[in-house]
Parts: structure tokens; sequence; C-alpha cells
């Protein structure tokens, strides 16, 4: 067993769909974990923060977008071990509408992309996130939305 203490972390993030494009961010490349690695807009929840006044802030802060949470898209958790403990992460995708803002990407990423659902295995996407955007996508086109 290792002699490190567990920290749990819940993460809110948002699949945004736009004209058939979804949105994904590059991590800049001195980020931990996984510096370099395209993912959905999103981030740690404060303590005592709720899900919606979590998913919104973190929103806002890397995109400068305002969202409204359509639903759940997937769930998933990992594991990451630090120097100094390891990380209990759950990780909470929402499909959500654009209610308002303007893109402009945090200093946490290098870029951003609009990638239609066939692009995405042209970018390092992990699976788990890779999954909740094409769960994005079929959820739209089950239903008829436009987003």
């Amino acid at each position: 067993m290792v002699d490190k203490p567990f920290v749990t972390k819940v993460i809110t993030s948002a699949v945004i769909i736009k004209d058939s494009k979804a949105l994904i961010l590059k991590r800049g490349k001195d980020e931990f974990p996984f510096p370099g690695l395209w993912e959905i807009p999103g981030g740690k929840k404060e303590l005592g923060e709720d899900w919606e006044t979590s998913l919104k802030r973190e929103i806002k802060e890397e995109t400068g977008l305002a969202v409204r949470a359509i639903m759940v898209i997937n769930v998933f958790s990992y594991l990451i071990e630090t120097e100094d403990d390891i990380r209990d992460a759950t990780e909470i995708n929402f499909l959500v509408k654009v209610t308002g803002g303007e893109l402009k990407i945090s200093k946490e990423h290098e870029e951003f992309a609009w990638v239609k659902e066939d692009e995405l295995d042209s970018f390092n996407v992990s699976v788990s996130t890779k999954k909740a955007i094409k769960e994005g996508f079929a959820f739209i086109q089950k239903e008829g939305w436009t987003l």
C-alpha cells in the first residue's frame, strides 16, 4: 500500500456543440496533469460549490462562454499520483447550450478547435473524453436538436 494521502476531486466539464462541431481545448505544455492533451472545458468543483455553479464558473473561466446545462452525458474516474498525494478524480461531463459570451481561452490552454465527430481521431483526446463528445453528438442527432 502506498503511504500517501488520498485526495478526492470532482470535475465538471462541458460538451459544447455548435454547427455540428464540438469545442476542444489543448492543454498547455506546462499544465499538470496531461500536458498537451486536447480536452473539453471544465475544472475542479470548489469546496461547498454546487455542480451547476462549478460548471458555469469553470466554462466561463476557460472559454469566456456562458452556458446552461442540458443533461449529464458521461461520468468517468481516474487516479493521478503526485509526489505528495494520490488524487481520485471523478469527472462529470454535461451537454450544454451556450447562452452568451465570446470565445476566449484561458492561459491553461494553448489553442482551441471546433471539430466534427469524424475528426476526433486526428487529435490527442483521451478515450473517456472522446466517448463523452460522441455521446453528445449522438444525443443531439437522436433528438434532432441544433445547438
